[in-house]
């Protein structure tokens, strides 16, 4: 079996935009393989400083580049529906024609994005239970014209998902949880 050594870069959004930008740049300019994005409603220790919202700058780093990999490391379940981030993550696959990975995780009971906004602060437990349909609604609809799940937590109904992703058979998803 081969093995094949990857660089990815993390960067956290409390820079000015146009810095940012240049990061994105050398970085890619630079060689490395992939550029990983914080989904967080602020900046984890530096609350007051200014922090770009996750999946608007994925967006922008599919705009600003052409050959480098990127994604969330990662995305909160409990921030957007499932159905909602699959249809952002299609739409970020075709802007950067098809460089996007997703990462998913269950998010942390009692961090402080949820002390800040009171918001989906669900126990351990019931992240775990919830994210295990998390993660199979989303990869259904990208892999499949069309979606109904009845699950616990979730439900969708003949949720259409179209075009198909440019990635095959999807996306792919990168798993960051505990439990």
């Amino acid at each position: 079996m081969e093995s094949t050594l990857r660089l990815g870069v993390f960067t956290g959004q409390v820079v000015p935009f146009k810095e940012l930008v240049k990061r994105l740049k050398f970085c890619e300019e630079a060689g490395y393989d992939s550029i990983w994005v914080a989904d967080h409603f602020a900046h984890w220790n530096k609350r007051l400083e200014p922090f770009w919202e996750c999946w608007s700058f994925l967006s922008a780093i599919a705009c600003y580049t052409s050959k480098i990999r990127f994604g969330s490391l990662v995305t909160n379940m409990s921030w957007r529906h499932p159905a909602w981030l699959a249809r952002q993550a299609l739409t970020i696959d075709y802007i950067s024609s098809g460089r996007l990975t997703i990462g998913l995780g269950s998010g942390k009971h009692g961090s402080s994005d949820h002390e800040m906004i009171i918001y989906n602060d669900w126990s351990t437990k019931e992240r775990v239970e919830r994210f295990q349909e998390y993660v199979e609604i989303i990869d259904s609809l990208l892999r499949n014209p069309v979606t109904t799940y009845l699950g616990k937590y979730f439900q969708l109904n003949e949720a259409p998902l179209s075009p198909e992703c440019v990635q095959k058979p999807r996306l792919p998803i990168l798993i960051g949880t505990k439990g």
